[in-house]
């Protein structure tokens, strides 16, 4: 069953960044926030084009273990415990890829209030998911991104069309990096 998890306020376009599928908006986020030595938190097991694309900018990626024991959950405690001067960027799915398990809502927002770097959450399973979009709380936390597509549970792979939310500041850094006709108006 699918459960509407998209936005229901409405945005302001300058908090909206429309891109080719969710994998861009991320490799915008990245491209805009990550340098040579900055760290990216993430739980593992995670989708492996996240690594990749911190790779690509020569960042270093920091992998947090999760196990079944834990039911592939970090609390914000543990996440808190990996930050370090250099951790520029904590990246969560939530709902998880490959896991299916979704993060708790309380230790997001905890993240995001406490965490003085930018918090991404990849909410392209969202919508299979009885948790609302954290999409309602950019303007609460100007470090909160949320990323979300199309593709999985509207069947529109082929569109590649994905969506990043945020504070209008943080996302006006993505204008610096995103590349000129992205989307196409066909």
């Amino acid at each position: 069953r699918v459960i509407a998890a998209y936005p229901v306020r409405p945005y302001d376009a300058t908090e909206i960044v429309v891109s080719v599928g969710a994998k861009q908006a991320l490799c915008n986020a990245i491209e805009a926030l990550i340098g040579p030595g900055d760290e990216v938190i993430m739980p593992t097991p995670c989708w492996v084009s996240y690594v990749e694309m911190v790779k690509i900018a020569q960042g270093k990626s920091v992998l947090i273990k999760t196990t079944m024991e834990n039911n592939f959950c970090l609390t914000a405690e543990q996440l808190e415990a990996a930050i370090t001067p250099a951790t520029k960027l904590l990246m969560l799915c939530s709902p998880n890829n490959p896991t299916g398990n979704a993060f708790c809502r309380e230790d997001i927002l905890r993240l995001a209030d406490e965490f003085e770097g930018i918090l991404v959450v990849d909410e392209a399973y969202i919508d299979f998911s009885s948790q609302p979009s954290l999409s309602a709380y950019i303007n609460e936390y100007p470090n909160l991104i949320v990323l979300q597509t199309l593709s999985k549970a509207y069947g529109m792979a082929a569109l590649r069309l994905g969506l990043a939310f945020g504070d209008k500041r943080t996302m006006s850094m993505f204008a610096n990096v995103e590349y000129p006709y992205n989307i196409s108006l066909a």
